[in-house]
Parts: structure tokens; C-alpha cells; sequence
């Protein structure tokens, strides 16, 4: 599906798909970034389509005031009333700030957004997950990993780190709905590349963990 030219203009020259998610009557809901790879700007988007893959909305939504910033919208999630979409952007060449946005289900519009990180952070967002109580967040940053939990009204529940010494990048989070207990997987860089599962438990405290080596040294 081409994003390129309907959405924001024929300066954008590059489009990209990241996640997406279905709801219970099969509409999908797709995240990535649209931009220009001329000036390196690119600008979150997030498209709702029905179940034929028809577009209902598109929405390009912009992180922060800097709307040149280079951004993506990484995961989403959906339920039956509104659509979570995280994210992130490069305040500075040092700096990577990450979000998550609320938005009405029916038209798109934003009915708020919230910062992951502070100003000592930077962190991208990888995989996002709802519960019963709440919404369940991954993120990672060049020395640590950790997981988010907030309320559906983007308010912090709790954050713990899943790994303060190391690179663990999460790429998938799922829930057991009989224990509540998360599960989450990804790589990690101890000489070479590696997988990792680990299992936290409802509270974000660390059940077990497992890593599988390979004598490989490719992603």
C-alpha cells in the first residue's frame, strides 16, 4: 500500500509500515512514518482501514512542536473505543524522546499524548500490549530495557527495568490471561547478537529469563 503521495504531499519520497493491530470486527489499524529522505524528516503516521483495507482515516500526527523531527509511530494497540500509538522522535542528535498518543476509534482524533521519558532518558518505544486495568509498554536505550505500565488514561502506573547492564532490545510483548503474568522477547548483545525471553510477573518483577546463543554474528 502506497503512502507516499495521498497523505501529505509529493515531497514525501518514502513510506513505511512498522505495526499494526486488528480489532474485534477485523478493521486495521497501521502505524509507521511518512518523509523525505532528502532531509531526513519524517513524520509519524497512523491509518485506520476497514476489513477490505479501505481507508477510513489517516492521521499524521506530530510527537512534539518540532514537526521537521525525525519520527515514527512503532506499535498500536486498539480496543473498542480508542487506538494507543507509540512512538518517538530525535529532539537532538543525543536525545530520542518517546510517547504514546490516544485517539477516538471512530473519527482518529487525539484525545491526549504523553511523554515515556524524561529529560535524562532516551529511549525508544518497541511493543505495546493492553490488559484489564491498563496498557503494558516496552522500551529500551543504549545500556538499559524496561517495561511501562499505565491506566487507559495514559497516567503511570509503574516502570521497572528489565535489564540495567546490557542492550536488551524488546521487539514483542503478550499476556497470559489466566495468570496476568507478561512475557517478552527480543536481543540482546553480549559478543554476538542473541535471543532472550523473559517472563515478568503482573507487577513487572522478573520470573525467569532465558537467552539463546548462536555462533552467528549477524542480527
Amino acid at each position: 500500500i502506497d503512502l507516499k503521495y495521498n497523505l501529505i504531499g509529493s515531497s514525501v519520497n518514502e513510506s513505511q509500515f512498522r505495526r499494526c493491530a486488528v480489532d474485534s470486527s477485523g478493521k486495521v489499524y497501521a502505524v509507521g512514518r511518512v518523509g523525505s529522505t532528502s532531509s531526513s524528516a519524517y513524520t509519524p503516521v497512523l491509518i485506520k482501514y476497514d476489513a477490505d483495507l479501505n481507508i477510513q482515516w489517516s492521521k499524521i500526527t506530530y510527537l512534539n512542536s518540532l514537526q521537521n523531527s525525525t519520527a515514527v509511530m512503532t506499535d498500536v494497540a486498539v480496543d473498542s473505543d480508542y487506538v494507543y500509538a507509540i512512538g518517538s522522535y530525535a529532539e537532538s542528535s543525543s536525545v530520542v524522546r518517546s510517547c504514546i498518543s490516544k485517539y477516538n476509534v471512530t473519527d482518529g482524533s487525539q484525545v491526549s499524548i504523553k511523554s515515556l521519558t524524561t529529560a535524562s532518558i532516551s529511549a525508544i518505544p518497541s511493543a505495546i500490549v493492553l490488559v484489564n486495568d491498563g496498557i503494558i509498554v516496552s522500551l529500551y536505550t543504549s545500556a538499559s530495557s524496561f517495561i511501562v505500565k499505565l491506566n487507559f488514561d495514559l497516567s503511570i502506573v509503574w516502570q521497572k527495568y528489565v535489564s540495567i547492564d546490557r542492550q536488551l532490545e524488546i521487539s514483542s510483548i503478550c499476556i497470559d490471561t489466566s495468570t496476568g503474568n507478561i512475557g517478552i522477547a527480543g536481543r540482546v548483545r553480549i559478543s554476538n547478537y542473541e535471543i532472550f525471553v523473559m517472563m515478568l510477573t503482573p507487577s513487572g518483577d522478573i520470573s525467569w529469563q532465558k537467552y539463546v546463543t548462536s555462533s552467528f554474528s549477524d542480527d
